[in-house]
Order: structure tokens, then sequence, then C-alpha cells
């Protein structure tokens, strides 16, 4: 394998067409930036606040009252506390951190890419392109997903085409680090290195071997992690988990439809059906360039089928940053179907068209992708995609500018948590083991209450089954007053703010 592989991919990531792909994107990633940075959704903020504590010397923690590993990416808080502490001296904090190596992220998995030699470079840059103005990344900017979806994808590389077994172990491992979800990429190049070993690329067939260098190379880092985990918080699985399976009940819609309008709400239906469109014709019409990295397909593939099967198996609902592998493998292929069918049908209209052209052509087959994405980038300019974001912030700031250090109840809790300097208690449960198991046996409410918080955050789309309980309590009745309501344009629905007697008498002005 490493005789007939390394020599044609070794080194690759560091070709011409790579250097040239990522010298061209990072260009419009740092314009994409600027317009961009320094923000996240919701339930990023809620990896931001452990990594914001953890580079402050509080511990990767979410409050100082317990520690519950309450985020699904600890390995990407460690990464973003330490490039902000190293980033302090230039006043960067974590969600500079976050915005770096998101965009830094997406030029990499372009450049990677083009790298592999199979789609040239044009391909990459315009999957690339795509990447950086989509509003369903635009959305998800700062998530760890992305961070996690390239390391799974160097572990395919430098595994499946390579022919490297331990450097993809190790990336097989950061990717793990990141979220532990990519933990499926390293079954699929095991199996896809097994298969190498034996009936692929013109071998006798057998069974294979084992990739035990690969397998090891990837264990030995998860293990210490997993035992750091342990060791630090009294558990390896993400309390997460326990916390989004009790929301399951709350779906209103079914797993892959929910994925669809997702899809929608990033391109509308007709742009949707357009991205499987392209996506379709890629894998048909680009399968002579896909069967120059055949393992590395077959890798991916794997990995994305177990991906999928996974959460659907899990018992959680929808999130569209678990999916951020899958969108990014219908983007490449959508690259790929663009280029491949404006190649075509320019060659029927103009024989021996020259590049620039057959480019032209690609560009105007995305069109229907990109436009809906630069739509929103331009309504959204110099503004979180997030809308939570700043209603959340602002009721952050007047809770922060009352005296006394009591805490916050709340359902979302992420870019709440973020900005305030108060604890916060988490209905959900997501960073609390306790109200998550009050909230199994009906007891949420009395749980909230009895650490005295000072303040309720009253989201109407959460009062059942959340809120309700909490409001119908004597104690919420008797001791808790409206101090203010919030409402932004952008945002449907106003959230109130309730504070205990006596702890902020008169609301502060409410931010403009």
């Amino acid at each position: 394998m490493p005789g007939l592989v390394g020599s044609s991919y070794a080194c690759a990531a560091v070709t011409r067409p790579a250097r040239l792909v990522a010298a061209v994107l990072a260009l419009a990633a740092a314009t994409m930036a600027s317009g961009f940075w320094g923000v996240t959704y919701d339930d990023g903020y809620i990896t931001y606040r452990y990594a914001d504590r953890l580079a402050a010397g509080r511990g990767l923690t979410f409050d100082d009252h317990a520690r519950v590993l309450g985020t699904s990416a600890p390995g990407y808080a460690v990464l973003l506390a330490a490039l902000a502490r190293a980033g302090a001296p230039l006043g960067l904090d974590v969600t500079d951190a976050g915005s770096l190596l998101f965009f830094a992220g997406v030029v990499a998995l372009a450049a990677l890419a083009a790298g592999t030699g199979a789609g040239g470079v044009a391909i990459p840059l315009l999957f690339g392109s795509l990447a950086l103005v989509s509003r369903f990344l635009l959305e998800l900017s700062g998530c760890e997903t992305l961070l996690a979806t390239l390391g799974a994808l160097l572990a395919v590389r430098l595994g499946a085409l390579d022919g490297r077994p331990i450097a993809a172990g190790l990336a097989g491992a950061a990717a793990v680090s990141m979220r532990a979800d990519a933990g499926l990429v390293l079954v699929a190049v095991a199996i896809v290195m097994w298969r190498q070993s034996g009936a692929w690329l013109g071998r006798a067939p057998g069974a294979g071997v084992l990739p035990r260098r690969f397998l090891a190379a990837a264990a030995l880092p998860i293990g210490a992690g997993l035992a750091l985990l342990a060791a630090y918080y009294g558990e390896i699985v993400p309390n997460t988990l326990a916390g989004k399976r009790s929301e399951l009940a709350l779906a209103t819609l079914p797993y892959g439809r929910a994925q669809w309008e997702w899809l929608e709400r990033a391109y509308g239906a007709r742009g949707a059906v357009w991205l499987l469109v392209l996506a379709l014709v890629g894998l048909g019409l680009g399968r002579r360039r896909l069967a120059r990295i055949a393992p590395a397909v077959a890798a991916v593939a794997l990995w994305l089928a177990l991906h999928e099967l996974f959460y659907r198996a899990v018992g959680v609902p929808f999130s569209p940053w678990y999916h951020v592998g899958t969108f990014l493998a219908l983007l490449a292929a959508a690259a790929i179907g663009c280029w491949e069918l404006g190649d075509r049908l320019l060659g029927r209209l103009l024989p021996g068209a020259a590049p620039a052209p057959r480019a032209a052509a690609a560009a105007l087959l995305a069109l229907p992708l990109a436009l809906p994405s630069m739509t929103f980038a331009a309504a959204s300019w110099g503004e979180p995609p997030d809308p939570r974001v700043r209603i959340y912030r602002d009721v952050a700031v007047a809770a922060d500018a009352c005296a006394g250090d009591g805490a916050i109840v709340a359902v979302e809790i992420g870019a709440l948590g973020y900005h305030t300097r108060r604890a916060v208690i988490d209905l959900v449960g997501l960073v609390d083991r306790e109200l998550l198991e009050a909230k199994a046996r009906g007891g949420l409410a009395e749980a909230a209450l009895a650490r005295r918080p000072a303040f309720v955050v009253d989201h109407p789309v959460f009062r059942a089954p959340y809120l309700d309980p909490l409001f119908e309590h004597q104690e919420m009745r008797r001791e808790f007053r409206l101090l203010g309501v919030f409402h932004r344009p952008e945002y449907p629905t106003a959230v109130r703010l309730w504070a205990r007697a006596g702890v902020c008498e008169t609301a502060p002005p409410l931010p403009p």
C-alpha cells in the first residue's frame, strides 16, 4: 500500500494546487470573517463559556458549584482557551479564537480536497467559495463540528490514501477530542484499511490485516483523554446526551424532515432540490475523477452513513451542527456536479473551450446555491446570524446591572451564560445533573427554586413543559416581579426577565 499510494499522495496537501486554493480562499475567508466575526449559535456559547472559564483559571466548568461534562466538545474548549490565553495581549478572546478556527478550517478543507489531485483547482475553489458564503455554515459559525470534520477527513486522507497509519490515527483522535461522534470515522477508516490489505487495489482476495498501528495511534490519546475526563468529571459521556434525549418528545418533525427543512432554510425549496440534483450529477459524471481516490470516497461514504444512522438511533432531536460533515459532502459533490455538467454543456457548444469559460459555466450552475446565501450574508452582515444571541445578551446585561450574585434560571443557556457573570440554573439539565434528575421525577420547579435564584428568564416557547410548573409555584408568584421585556426586530418573540423582590427594585435601562 505505501509503495502504491504513498508516492502519489504523500505530502499532496502542500502541492501547488493546494497552496493556490488556500491563498485564494484565504482572501475570501477574511472578507466573510469581517462580517461574521466573534459569534456563534446559542448552543455553541456553552462550549465558549467552558473555554472562557478555563482561560481565566476557573477550570473547565460551566459554573463554580459542580464539575459537569456539559459540553460535547471538551477538546475544542481546551483549544479555544489556549488560543485565547495566547492572544490575550492582543485583546483576543474565546469568540475570536472560535471565528479564527472556523474560517481557517473552511480554507483548510478546500486545500485538503485540492491536495488529493482529484478535483484540480477549480472544483476545490468552487466548493470553498460555496462553503464560505453558505447560510448553513454561517449560522453555525464557530462550531466545533467543522474542525472535527477537518480532522476526520485528514484521518481518511492519511489512512486511506497516503498509507500513513500512525498519522491517520492521531488525526482521528484529534477529531474525537473535538466531538466524540467523530469516533465513527475511525471505524470507517479501519474497515477501508483492512480491505486495502486484502482484496482492493488489484491484490488477491483475502481476509485482510487489521490496521493495528492506526488503531493503536488513535486509541492511546483517546484513552488518555477519557482517563482525564473520568478523573476530572467522574464521567466520560457528556451530560448533554441525556439532556438532549430528554427533549426528544418535544420534537415537532421526524428527523429526516427536520434535516430537509434546514436545507430549505439555507437555500429555499428550489435551491435545496438543486443542491441534491447537482450532488447526484457530481457522483455520476464525476465517477472517473472520484475513482482516483476510491478508498477515501469509500471511507467518507461509510463514515457518513454510520453517522446518520447513529443520530437516528441514539434518540436525540435534530440539531444542524450534528450534520456539518454530511452537508459539506453534499456541497463537495455539488461542486463536482457544477464543473462536470458545465464542462459537458460547454463542450457541446464550444468544443475545446479554454478553462476560463468552463469555470464560468460551473459558476453559473452554482448561482442558485450562492445567491440565497449571499442575500442572507448581506442582510446579516455585522450581526450575529443566530438572532437569539442579542436577545440573551440584553437579558444578561440587565441582570448583571443588579446587585448581588444570585443565579439566573433559564432554558436556553448558551449566549445568556456566556454574557453573564452569574451562575445559570439550566432547566434542560445539559450542564446540571441534579436538575436533569429532578426533571425526570417531576420536581424540576422545586429543585430550581431551592437554589434561591435571583432571576428567571421567561421565554414563551418554553412555557410547557419547563416554565409553567415554575410560574405555578407559590414561591415564584409571591417573590418575583417583572424586571423587563426584551425584544429585537430580528427575533419574533419577546423575552421577559423576572427578578426576586429586593434584588433589583429599579429596572436598569434596556439596551438599545
